[in-house]
C-alpha cells in the first residue's frame, strides 16, 4: 500500500514537471519558428500587425517576450537611441505602458513613400480609453536588414475617452 501510494505521489510530480517541460518547449517553439523577425517579405503592414499583436501579448512573467519582439523590429538606428534591451523595455513599461496587454486595435491606411511608412493605430485598453500611435517605419538600404521594413519610430496621437463616460 506505501508503495502505491508512493508511486501515486511521484507520478504527479513527474506530471507536473512533465507540463511544464511541455509549455516552456511549446513558447520557445513558437517565439523562435514564426514570422517574428525582421525580413523583406514583410509588408510595412504586416511589421506593423506584427509589433502590435507583440504588445497585446507580451507576458512578464515568461521574459516580455512581447516587448523582444518588438526591439527586434527597431531599426539598427531606433536601438542606438532606445537601446539596449534592458532600456528599451523599461521604455515601454514606463511611456508607453497603455500599449501593453491592449484589449482591441484599429488600423489606420499605411502611406508609403519613397521608403518611409506612416501609419496611425489606435489601442483600447482595458479601462475603455482609446490611445493613438503613429508609427514610422523605414526600409532598410543596407546591413543585415536590407529590404526590411523596421520601426524607426513611435508617438502619441491622443487619447478617446469610452463612449458614455463624462467628467
Amino acid at each position: 500500500m506505501q508503495q502505491l501510494v508512493k508511486f501515486k505521489k511521484n507520478s504527479g510530480l513527474l506530471l507536473k514537471f512533465t507540463l511544464v517541460i511541455l509549455i516552456t518547449a511549446c513558447s520557445n517553439y513558437l517565439y523562435a519558428n514564426d514570422d517574428r523577425y525582421p525580413q523583406p517579405e514583410l509588408s510595412p503592414q504586416q511589421v506593423v500587425q506584427i509589433v502590435v499583436g507583440a504588445l497585446k501579448s507580451n507576458d512578464p512573467s515568461i521574459g516580455d517576450l512581447g516587448i523582444e519582439t518588438v526591439y527586434r523590429f527597431a531599426s539598427p538606428a531606433n536601438k542606438e537611441v532606445t537601446g539596449p534591451l534592458s532600456r528599451f523595455k523599461s521604455m515601454i513599461k514606463g511611456g508607453f505602458s497603455s500599449m501593453l496587454n491592449h484589449i482591441h486595435s484599429e488600423f489606420g491606411e499605411m502611406q508609403v513613400d519613397a521608403g518611409t511608412g506612416l501609419q496611425a493605430v489606435w489601442l483600447t485598453d482595458k479601462a475603455g480609453f482609446k490611445r493613438g500611435y503613429v508609427f514610422q517605419l523605414g526600409k532598410q538600404q543596407s546591413g543585415e536588414f536590407a529590404g526590411s521594413w523596421m520601426t524607426e519610430s513611435v508617438w502619441p496621437i491622443g487619447v478617446e475617452k469610452p463612449k458614455g463616460q463624462s467628467i
